[in-house]
């Protein structure tokens, strides 16, 4: 009896100290991390980040399994993406205020656990409505993992760090693009199909662990009013243009419900921008604070990479149609073409920041920027029988450059936010960014089909039909072609001249975001300046203050000053007038 009794006193308190040491984890705030644990802790978050890339492409691939397992409709299979990029868009900017009033930390924890929980049930529906709201929901919790991971790095890295830890971090981002169909691929064709969502779950699982071990709990003393107005104005705007971009896509940018989609969320969002300017001048609580963008750095470092992944998305767009149309591969082949790219922008990611502090972000951006232009220059003069090794080299040289132009200009749109702002400004920066996705992909696929359209000869022997079908997209083009001699060569031929009419398109819109890097990202870097000029440096007699709305010179990076001073000027809002 008595060792019963003395087993149950010492099974209390072993579970009593678990619960303080799961305790101690999940609520911890405001110690000093060791600079391994950041690093530790930036893995992390780069998982989380990594699992939302897996989900995002391996649906693609899994589309034609769920129609015929789910018996789901195309206007099914469509909402299977459109729900989760709705809600993911929606959910950006309301993501800061979940994280800031509950804790950023426990809030990933929470996302990272809907998400694998979600990715269980998609693997486990019995219809298609099962699955459209089991991916709306993984949409929105990939909106909080989305800006509370990105939003911790100014919290935890000192401004010189920061700019390494979002390269890392975007890398993650596109390892997801090819793994996911490579993996996908093999899953669909060696194992049940479920799999291609559980495989998800260990890897958030997984993330959500480490978060609760490595990561302090960071949020602002004291959390503002929810600006309800406001948010409800940026769920609306953001979805109903994103919406609208999808549209466009498949109905054409003529057709009058896609046109209102994008005018009515345009109008939301310039309300919203009036909203939140009022809201500042009366110095009460918007939701998007007008003075983020008088940090240094931060309007600029948001708009440029805007710019450029429009160039981004049009690869994304036309590699896949390219390798399964022309050179008759799988989705895993496809998958694998793109190892290049992200390669290249892996390289880019090691590398940009030491360059950048040598040389300036304007000069790397925009050499970044130039380096891609040059890459899929290379590419537009692709043909049908190009080998592979020419496919491989141009792909990496515009990977190299989109990862120098790219994460450079990440880094300084976050480099000086204070991190009682740091949701605030990750938000911000993902909603564009999010925007700027389906966009890219609307614009550069309408000119691939209207290119496509516009270099194919038919022969005049083939029926209104056929030629309609022809017409209407590559894959329905070869479907038709196998009924004459000649067709397939024609549709192919036609696709890779409009194939080409849209990467000089892109190599358009990376001169322009080499021109928007020279014009408004900063210069050379404080400490670059000092070391050339050090009489000039001795002279100060203290730490510059921050400007105010001067974007091309940022404070001194090896002082304090910077977030002190960002958040001395947003403290000024903190209290309502009386």
């Amino acid at each position: 009896m008595s060792s019963g009794y003395r087993n149950c006193q010492l099974a209390s308190s072993a579970t009593c100290h678990m619960l303080s040491v799961v305790r101690w984890c999940l609520f911890r705030e405001g110690f000093e991390m060791p600079a391994k644990s950041r690093w530790l802790a930036l893995v992390a978050f780069s998982l989380s980040i990594l699992v939302i890339g897996l989900d995002t492409t391996v649906l693609s691939v899994a589309l034609p399994t769920l129609a015929r397992k789910l018996d789901a409709t195309q206007s099914d299979l469509q909402w299977f993406s459109t729900a989760f990029m709705l809600t993911l868009a929606g959910g950006m900017l309301p993501a800061s205020v979940i994280g800031d009033r509950l804790g950023r930390k426990k809030t990933l924890v929470a996302a990272l656990m809907v998400f694998g929980g979600c990715a269980y049930w998609s693997a486990h529906v019995s219809g298609p409505g099962q699955l459209i709201a089991a991916r709306a929901m993984m949409g929105f919790a990939a909106a909080l993992i989305s800006v509370i991971a990105l939003g911790m790095i100014p919290a935890l890295f000192a401004p010189e760090e920061r700019g390494k830890a979002i390269g890392i971090m975007m890398t993650a981002t596109f390892i997801g693009l090819p793994i996911g169909p490579i993996v996908g691929g093999w899953i669909l064709t060696n194992a049940w199909w479920g799999w291609v969502f559980l495989m998800n779950v260990p890897v958030a699982g997984l993330a959500a662990v480490m978060v609760v071990v490595l990561v302090p709990e960071t949020k602002p003393d004291r959390p503002e009013p929810v600006d309800i107005i406001g948010l409800v104005l940026s769920i609306g705007g953001l979805a109903a243009v994103c919406y609208g971009f999808v549209e466009a896509g498949s109905k054409g940018w003529r057709d009058p419900a896609t046109l209102g989609w994008i005018g009515g969320g345009v109008a939301a969002l310039i309300i919203l921008a009036g909203w939140e300017q009022s809201m500042a001048n009366t110095r009460q609580f918007p939701l998007i604070p007008p003075s983020l963008f008088r940090i240094p750095g931060f309007a600029a470092g948001t708009l440029v990479p805007w710019i450029g992944q429009f160039s981004l998305m049009g690869l994304l767009f036309i590699l896949p149609l390219y390798g399964q149309a022309v050179r008759n591969e799988d989705a895993m082949g496809s998958g694998i073409r793109l190892l290049p790219l992200i390669g290249g922008f892996t390289v880019a990611a090691v590398i940009g920041d030491r360059l950048a502090g040598r040389l300036g972000p304007r000069v790397v951006a925009a050499g970044g920027y130039l380096i891609m232009a040059i890459g899929v220059l290379l590419g537009a003069r692709m043909t049908a029988t190009s080998s592979d090794l020419y496919l491989t080299i141009w792909l990496a040289i515009a990977g190299l450059g989109l990862g120098l132009g790219l994460v450079t200009a990440a880094s300084v749109a976050l480099k000086y936010i204070p991190p009682d702002r740091s949701t605030q400004a990750s938000a911000v920066y993902q909603a564009l960014q999010k925007t700027g996705g389906p966009l890219g992909a609307a614009l550069l696929g309408s000119a691939l089909s209207q290119a496509y359209q516009h270099h194919l000869v038919l022969p005049a022997r083939l029926s209104a039909s056929a030629t309609e079908t022809i017409k209407s997209g590559v894959f329905q083009g070869l479907a038709v072609a196998d009924r004459g001699p000649g067709l397939r060569t024609t549709v192919r031929d036609a696709f890779v001249s409009g194939m080409t009419t849209t990467l000089w398109i892109c190599v358009g819109i990376a001169l322009v975001a080499a021109a928007a890097s020279i014009g408004l990202l900063p210069g050379r870097t404080p400490a670059a300046r000092r070391a050339r000029q050090p009489a000039d440096a001795e002279r100060s007699a203290g730490p510059d203050p921050m400007p105010a709305c001067e974007p091309t010179n940022p404070p001194d990076e090896s002082s304090p000053e910077p977030a002190a001073a960002g958040t001395a000027e947003l403290a000024g809002r903190r209290s309502p007038a009386p």
